[in-house]
Order: structure tokens, then C-alpha cells, then sequence
């Protein structure tokens, strides 16, 4: 993917564009009744600004059920439920609108799979982002081995990035790993 003028800026998607928090602690508490019959009393509050697979080990962790099973059975019921509660912040569409009126392309990086993040994006953001990289199998892209692989496959230039910006630890890692800026929200 070629940008306008040569430069663009990385935009996590969730705690970043989009508050998804009650939409997640749903599909966990959703996906643990399915997996073990109970409501849990895990205190998900906790857990807020933190990256979902840190949540995931956790949860896992707490309840004592393996971590693939409990990823395995909150991705089904995310998948049918993704929208659910899940909305914008107030700031959004004002910042994302200053960055392309200064001429930056918009990217996404995430680790929801593909096609849920583009429909969260064409839902939320229509005409806002001009590339969305998200997972395209069951492996986190956020991390050293996964994200440069993303890029590729995805055709875009990560050389080309000026700015990361995003709210988790997670976020500043990959920002490292493409040597772009970060900006934490």
C-alpha cells in the first residue's frame, strides 16, 4: 500500500479509537459460562487498560482452564457479538480527521482478526482509515516475530510510519520494534 505523501500514522483500535471494554468483559463472561458453567468472580476492572492476551492469561489463570480453550471459546462468541456496547470515543473522529488534514494515511494495528477489525471499521469509522492491519490467524501480531510479517503481507512500507499511537504497553513494544515515535492515549 502506497500512501498519499509518503507517510502515515499507526492508530491502535481498541482503548485507543474505540471503547470496547464492556463488549470484552461480556464475551469472557459469556465464553467462561460456556467453558465451565459458572459466573465468574473475576474482577475484570482490574484489567482495563491492559492488552487482551495479559487479560486472557489471567482470566485463564484464575479460573483454571487453559489459555487456547478460553481464547478459543471468547473468539466465537466475540465473533457474533463484536458491536455489542462497542463505541467511539469522544475524541476519535477529531483526532483521526487533524492527522489526514495534514496529509498522514491512516493505519489500524490490531489483534482482532482481519475481517472482524475492518467491519468494526467500516461500522465505525467509514471513509476514516485507509489501512486496517489485523490478525489473519489465531497468532498476536503485536509482537517482534508477528508484526513485520503483517506488514508484508499486507503490502504496506512500515518505514513509512511516523507515529505510533495507542494505550497499552503492548502498543509501545511494537512502536519499538518499527521504530516509529509512540504516543500514548
Amino acid at each position: 500500500m502506497q500512501m498519499s505523501n509518503g507517510q502515515c500514522v499507526i492508530f491502535d483500535l481498541d482503548g485507543t479509537l474505540i471503547d470496547s471494554y464492556d463488549t470484552i468483559v461480556d464475551n469472557c463472561r459469556v465464553a467462561l459460562l460456556q467453558i465451565t458453567g459458572n459466573i465468574t468472580s473475576f474482577d475484570f476492572s482490574l484489567h482495563k487498560k491492559r492488552c487482551l492476551e495479559s487479560l486472557f492469561q489471567e482470566l485463564a489463570t484464575f479460573e483454571h482452564i487453559e489459555y487456547n480453550v478460553l481464547k478459543q471459546a471468547f473468539d466465537q462468541a466475540y465473533s457474533n457479538n463484536y458491536l455489542h456496547k462497542t463505541s467511539l470515543f469522544r475524541t476519535t473522529t477529531a483526532m483521526l480527521d487533524t492527522y489526514r488534514q495534514k496529509g498522514f494515511s491512516i493505519i489500524v494495528l490490531t489483534n482482532k482478526r482481519q475481517l472482524i477489525a475492518e467491519r468494526i471499521c467500516e461500522e465505525l469509522l467509514p471513509g476514516k482509515v485507509d489501512c486496517i492491519i489485523g490478525r489473519n490467524g489465531d497468532y498476536a501480531i503485536k509482537n517482534k516475530d508477528n508484526i513485520f510479517k503483517r506488514f508484508t503481507e499486507m503490502n504496506v512500507d512500515f518505514r513509512q510510519c511516523v507515529l505510533y499511537i495507542g494505550d497499552t504497553e503492548t502498543d509501545a513494544k511494537c512502536a519499538e520494534y518499527l521504530h516509529v515515535p509512540f504516543r500514548r492515549i
